[in-house]
């Protein structure tokens, strides 16, 4: 009888308490049954270890940073962890389609060749109201994927599944992106390099999407700007096969993240202005003022915050 492909799923987890239980037993019930899951607690501070460990079965790996790691050095401990022929991942306040699994494995299957592959995916709210008239379509072939990398990246990270011998060719994720975002689609660019990718047409992944999280986590340039990075550095990659990243070329690197950084320096108040801009895109009213506001403070004689204060309240309740 032919081995039965093993499956390594990794779950970073911080702070998750509300929909870690939905996110583990999405993978216990999966209708492929080969598989492991590792489970790393990133030292966090609500009830989440409590609710990991009343999972009792010898398919489910429990760790634990004692010092929060973030989720690229926590991931990237996990993929040292893993025994699986493949390779995939469960964000800890998601949840998978019980076929998921079983739905990539049969694509690796009939595609020898394939590298990585994912899924369609749906917005659902905090509440797991699914949202699909908000949820992008995901590209399916390589070519279609390569070319949504200059705008949006047409692939899900948290969705991909891949095989174990890409990851010993290709490496982990780059510590580069510690914290900014943009690690798991840096890492599929490079997978593409050398391997076919793709996604599969069936919804099988469950993303929260809280209106207020880009509100709340891109508050540093750096993560504001971590896609425009990627561009750069893909576009590197096309002219001469390499980047800054690659060739440990940290002045470059630091010359380049300037560009884009100098103005959130100059203007303290620039920041809000991007993060406005999202909020009003989300409609999250509370977070425009909110923003508006904390613009205000720090700037209290600028007449420009007055004016957009009064621009924005004509527009919203007008």
């Amino acid at each position: 009888m032919a081995k039965r492909a093993l499956i390594s799923v990794l779950m970073p987890c911080y702070n998750s308490e509300p929909y870690l239980t939905e996110a583990i037993q999405s993978i216990i019930n999966q209708s492929y049954d080969n598989w492991e899951l590792l489970i790393c607690n990133d030292s966090s501070t609500d009830n989440s270890l409590k609710i990991i460990k009343k999972f009792k079965s010898s398919k489910i790996q429990i760790f634990e940073n004692k010092i929060n790691q973030g989720y690229l050095k926590t991931c990237n401990f996990l993929f040292k962890q893993a025994n699986g022929d493949y390779i995939t991942f469960q964000d800890s306040d998601d949840y998978s389609g019980l076929d998921r699994l079983d739905l990539l494995l049969k694509e690796f299957q009939k595609k020898p060749q394939l590298g990585a592959c994912g899924t369609q995916f749906n917005f659902i709210t905090n509440e797991g109201t699914k949202l699909p008239l908000s949820s992008p379509k995901h590209p399916l072939n390589k070519e279609d994927i390569l070319y949504s990398f200059n705008d949006s990246p047409g692939i899900c990270g948290a969705s991909v599944m891949v095989k174990k011998e890409v990851i010993n060719q290709i490496g982990l994720y780059n510590e580069y992106w510690d914290r900014i975002g943009a690690e798991d689609h840096y890492w599929m660019y490079l997978i593409s390099e050398k391997f076919e990718i793709s996604n599969i047409k069936n919804i099988s992944y469950f993303y929260r999407h809280n209106p207020n999280s880009v509100t709340r986590n891109k508050t540093n340039p750096r993560k504001i700007h971590c896609h425009d990075f990627l561009k750069y550095f893909i576009n590197q990659r096309l002219e001469t096969g390499t980047d800054f990243i690659e060739e440990k070329n940290f002045n470059a690197i630091g010359h380049m993240e300037a560009i884009y950084t100098k103005p959130y320096t100059e203007d303290p108040t620039y920041i809000y202005r991007k993060l406005l801009d999202w909020s009003y895109t989300e409609r999250d009213n509370k977070a425009v003022f909110k923003h508006i506001i904390n613009a205000l403070k720090e700037t209290p004689l600028d007449f420009y915050w007055y004016k957009t204060l009064i621009y924005y309240a004509k527009k919203i309740y007008l």
